[in-house]
């Protein structure tokens, strides 16, 4: 499988290179970063059958202008998208398939549903959404705080608390608390190749589908 990684020079473009350099079922045929002036996307005169996104969400419309020009689906992991950003990548879906997740970890995934069925059992609960990472991440709250919050029904009591420090690859925990009882739910993750992991297998996954929008709900379904 031929893909194409945008946002080759970041923290997490970095570790899926590496991630690809053992695994033969992938095959790295173009890398770009739209923050390096020396190559573009628009450059890139192979087809591939896939393109993972670990850039940054102002480089949507140049993204999916290509993936649309070239007729290739796209896994996008970059966070943080306005939106009009967002609002791109649904029109997108009508004529490719996209994938778009703050996170790829199964096991977030996973910790969503935990999160939604415990909210529907405790209705009157407070809850508490704590989340760390490494201290050069840039928003915050992160995209899976927003993923985990979005999980509970509303109206809810939800806060949500932003932890910058070393070089921490993911900690999220959500708390429930009620006036007599407290449930605590947590996913840590020990390294960045858990999410380059996760990617790749968006990616094989992706190329089998229709045009459509596409999350992890529906990878683990």
């Amino acid at each position: 499988m031929k893909l194409i990684i945008h946002g080759a020079a970041g923290r997490m473009g970095r570790a899926l290179v590496r991630a690809l350099e053992n695994n033969g079922d992938f095959q790295l045929l173009y890398a770009v970063d739209p923050v390096l002036p020396v190559r573009a996307l628009s450059q890139c005169r192979q087809k591939a059958d896939c393109v993972i996104d670990f850039s940054h969400h102002s480089a949507t419309k140049a993204l999916l202008d290509y993936c649309l020009r070239t007729k290739t689906p796209v896994v996008v992991c970059t966070t943080g998208h306005t939106q009009a950003e967002h609002a791109l990548l649904c029109r997108a879906a009508g004529q490719i398939p996209v994938f778009h997740s703050s996170n790829v970890s199964l096991g977030i995934a996973l910790l969503t549903q935990l999160v939604s069925q415990t909210a529907q059992r405790f209705p009157d609960a407070d809850i508490t959404i704590i989340e760390t990472h490494h201290s050069q991440k840039r928003d915050a709250p992160s995209g899976t705080a927003l993923l985990l919050s979005q999980a509970i029904p509303s109206p809810r009591n939800i806060s949500i608390h932003s932890v910058r420090r070393g070089t921490v690859a993911g900690i999220h925990r959500v708390i429930f608390t009620t006036e007599s009882q407290t449930v605590t739910l947590q996913h840590e993750a020990h390294h960045r190749g858990l999410y380059a992991q996760g990617a790749l297998t968006a990616a094989a996954w992706l190329t089998g589908q229709r045009p459509g929008l596409y999350s992890m709900k529906d990878l683990v379904v």
